[in-house]
């Protein structure tokens, strides 16, 4: 397969979704087949391979920044900086390791049916319309950002400066944008699970965070 052309959200998502997957199930041996490559070979190529296809090249820029061996959290601002560093470097690795599983979770339209093809639960949760993938990628982005903080070396401050994301910067105006930021944010509130017995959250807890985050739903 060619890689498109065209730069557009939607081809980078169609590539992604196509290209690594192909690979991925022609790859590895199987039973009554030579491998196609040693298994180093083929391990190096999966990973190249996937990160050529990745929906964003800024999520690779923060793995570099994030996930590096001996980085560590920087200083954070605004919600971030009341929470220890500790909490904020899970909580922000936790999110770069999973995004494409969360982003999908987010923008999943099925109406029965989770992102693995099981049935869906927390039904009373509002997912967000897939034609905003863009705008969602781009909220999870920043606030793997925002966990992380800046760090005081040069060249770390001007990479967390250039990651830096706004809700008007994926391809909409700032208001619509807003609207699926925090249309993500009520989503998140009601679908992370914090302890075992945790139980959904009731509809007077979630209308308490669209009311603080006065929230809209997005356009379709």
């Amino acid at each position: 397969s060619r890689r498109p052309q065209t730069k557009s959200p939607q081809a980078r998502h169609s590539w992604k979704g196509t290209a690594p997957a192909c690979t991925i199930g022609r790859l590895p041996c199987r039973p009554g087949r030579e491998p196609e490559m040693s298994l180093g070979a083929s391990s190096a190529f999966l990973r190249v391979v996937t990160e050529v296809g990745e929906a964003d090249p800024k999520w690779r820029m923060l793995r570099s920044y994030i996930l590096a061996d001996g980085a560590t959290p920087g200083t954070a601002s605004g919600e971030a900086g009341q929470h220890p560093a500790a909490a904020r470097c899970e909580a922000a690795r936790r999110l770069i390791n999973n995004h494409n599983d969360v982003l999908d979770d987010i923008c999943n339209e099925s109406d029965c049916k989770n992102i693995v093809g099981e049935a869906l639960t927390q039904t009373e949760l509002c997912r967000v319309p897939a034609a905003y993938r863009p705008q969602v990628d781009a909220m999870l982005r920043e606030t793997a950002r925002r966990l992380w903080g800046k760090n005081p070396s040069p060249e770390a401050f001007s990479l967390w400066q250039c990651l830096e994301e706004t809700a008007e910067g994926v391809g909409v105006a700032e208001e619509e944008g807003r609207a699926v930021w925090r249309a993500v944010a009520v989503y998140l509130s009601g679908r992370l699970q914090t302890t075992p017995d945790q139980k959904s959250p009731s509809a007077a807890l979630l209308e308490g965070h669209r009311t603080r985050l006065h929230y809209r739903p997005p356009a379709v």
